[in-house]
């Protein structure tokens, strides 16, 4: 009897639970509600709410993953609502986000899935950041760093009345534990769009309008090398009282963004100054930051691995002098020598560190580096077809080591590169329109055959509508470096390219430390790569750094023979709290075999393959501790915050 009592309790007590508990599951009782919105390189893709519970995920291998309320659950059910597509790869050590709608991470990561949490890059990725109530979630596609903007709107909207948007930047810093602290700061020089009207940010990063008319446009903010604004919307009727105007739009649809014209952000001021950057005024401040290079040489001869060590030989022969001579203990060409490349763009460094150091591309440590970038020719172009960074370094690279002008594969791929120019003057982005430039302006100085005027009017035009309000470009040293060579080959004096009370001569100058190095952002550490962007420009050189002559004959590795002078001032290379940025990468950050280092300046750079050339944007030295562990728990879901924390590292490790 009493075990009939009891099973019959069990029963009751089970149709309960089935008829209470089970019902809740259903109605999503647990669910986590979020905002996820992401940016894809020319358009929107999503942008609204989402509920995230648990989540299956499928691998390009085709193996299954399960996560319970993390932020991948959230751009999962995204996909779902806004009817897109996205990759992830499992490369052993946790999944990486490739691809989303179209826009799918290049080989050499020049470009990549950024992740950030209410405005703050990410510490872990996408698949182990547990989501918590109304998180607002950011994923961007963009070169290294992402940097997100944001537009204030005033909280009432009256006809007749001043309305002050405010446009500002997410910028932040890493400590010693790899911890974020973000902070917004003034977007000046960004452009604030109303509709199709576009209005540059000015220095305060308050935007003030006064409408005499009713209006509804959508307003948002975009810069050259950041994350779009979210986009709000702008109401003002004909009633005087006043309406909310910043509700962001939230249509869980991909919502493209509008593509108005754009307006020079900001354009030189007719107002010419009287402050002219001297030569005496260069000179000094090259010679400074070749000392500060040659202090951050080590006992191998290298300076900051070889990426920097290239770059660094291209420095010192813009100075004339040998890479051969700047020792401690080895030289810098040395530690070049030592360097194995396989990359198109690694191979294309090479050679202009080669020919700028005094020797031959063709014969140098027993090899033909020219035959083995040709070797990367393919299709009218050098390297990845779907990168044009290779293709405007390649043919740097093959003038350099006096190629004839009109063999095919350099008329080709100039051909190729003309072809990719955007409408607007464009190559891509700011760093590889510099950098197209030069390598236009060196084959139309070797008289090439194919006409390249039109196009370097337009590259040069994009230049100009892309200087920032301090006289420089992309508001760092490295941008602001390249594209001062490219004005210098084109023939221009930066004297006179003039906003308010300042020029490129002066923007670049404010970035140089005390120690005589440069810093990617102002203020900030000093840094050996972007030290080497600097001082060929001050020293008005421009690529193909081609001043010395010519070696005849090889040179051996040179014995240790460290002189007084370089014992004195040889140190460590310190660690580099700030980003690198303009250059070229190297393949040795691919997944495919070690991680590559990025472009930028990564927090740092402008970088390339890893940086944009060759390494477009290169990330800085932290400290040699950090072990293989500490990566592989990192390098997770859209690269952990894209590059905060992993590339950091990985450049550190793999470098």
């Amino acid at each position: 009897m009493y075990f009939r009592k009891l099973q019959k309790s069990f029963l009751l007590f089970l149709v309960i639970f089935i008829a209470w508990v089970i019902p809740s599951f259903s109605r999503g009782e647990g669910d986590v509600n979020v905002s996820i919105r992401i940016e894809g390189s020319n358009s929107t893709i999503f942008d609204g709410n989402v509920s995230v519970s648990n989540c299956t995920v499928t691998d390009s291998s085709g193996n299954t993953h399960e996560f319970s309320s993390t932020a991948i659950c959230a751009l999962d059910k995204a996909a779902k609502q806004g009817n897109f597509s996205y990759a992830l790869k499992d490369y052993g050590f946790g999944l990486f986000l490739e691809k989303i709608a179209s826009d799918e991470t290049p080989s050499d990561f020049s470009k990549s899935w950024s992740f950030w949490v209410n405005y703050d890059s990410s510490s872990v990725g996408a698949d182990t950041y547990q989501l918590k109530k109304d998180d607002q979630l950011l994923f961007a596609f963009s070169a290294y760093p992402a940097i997100p903007l944001k537009v204030t709107a005033p909280e009432n909207a009256v006809l007749g009345t001043p309305l002050t948007f405010i446009a500002e930047k997410r910028t932040g810093t890493l400590d010693e534990q790899y911890v974020w602290h973000g902070t917004w700061e003034n977007a000046a020089g960004a452009t604030f769009y109303l509709g199709s009207k576009t209005i540059s940010v000015p220095e305060d990063g308050k935007v003030t309008l006064t409408f005499s008319e009713p209006i509804s446009e959508n307003y948002w903010a975009e810069n050259e090398g950041f994350v779009k604004s979210e986009i709000g919307k702008l109401i003002i009727s004909a009633e005087t009282s006043p309406s909310p105007t910043a509700s962001p739009t939230t249509s869980p649809t991909a919502t493209p963004s509008p593509s108005p014209s754009f307006s020079p952000s900001p354009t030189a001021s007719p107002f010419v100054s009287t402050l002219k950057i001297s030569d005496e005024t260069l000179n000094n401040s090259a010679n400074k930051g070749l000392a500060f290079l040659r202090s951050k040489q080590d006992s191998s001869g290298s300076i900051d691995g070889y990426a920097t060590t290239a770059w660094a030989i291209m420095a010192f022969g813009a100075n004339n002098d040998r890479a051969s001579t700047i020792t401690n203990g080895y030289s810098l060409l040395d530690a070049l020598k030592k360097s194995e490349v396989e990359s198109a763009t690694d191979i294309e460094r090479m050679i202009l560190a080669i020919r700028a150091s005094g020797n031959n591309p063709k014969s140098f440590n027993g090899k033909n580096y020219i035959k083995l970038l040709l070797m990367k020719y393919e299709d009218n172009q050098f390297g990845d077809k779907n990168l044009i960074n290779d293709d405007i370094f390649g043919v740097l690279a093959m003038l350099s080591a006096d190629e004839n002008v009109d063999r095919s594969e350099i008329k080709n791929t100039v051909s190729t590169i003309i072809s990719k120019q955007k409408d607007d003057g464009a190559f891509e982005n700011l760093d590889l329109t510099a950098a197209a430039i030069q390598a236009l302006k060196a084959y139309q100085s070797k008289e090439g055959s194919i006409p390249v005027d039109d196009s370097l009017s337009k590259a040069k035009a994009y230049l100009r509508e892309h200087q920032d309000s301090f006289g420089g470009f992309g508001e760092n040293s490295a941008s602001t470096s390249w594209a001062i060579q490219a004005l210098l080959s084109l023939g221009e004096n930066p004297n006179d390219w003039q906003v308010g009370d300042s020029n490129p001569w002066t923007a670049l100058l404010r970035f140089q430390n005390s120690d005589g190095g440069f810093s990617w952002k102002s203020p900030g550490s000093s840094s050996p790569f972007m030290t080497t962007y600097a001082v060929p420009a001050l020293l008005k050189t421009f690529w193909p750094i081609n001043k010395l002559e010519m070696e005849t004959t090889p040179i051996e590795m040179s014995s240790p023979t460290p002189t007084a002078e370089t014992q004195s001032t040889a140190a460590p290379s310190p660690t580099v709290s700030s980003p690198t940025i303009a250059g070229i990468t190297t393949s040795k950050t691919s997944p495919k075999s070690k991680p590559i280092n990025s472009p930028t300046e990564s927090p740092e750079s402008n970088i390339s393959e890893s940086e944009t050339i060759l390494e477009p944007r290169q990330i800085p030295n932290s400290e040699n501790n950090q072990s293989s562990n500490t990566v592989i728990a990192l390098f997770t879901v859209s690269n952990v915050g894209i590059g905060v924390l992993v590339q950091r590292i990985l450049a550190k490790l793999f470098v």
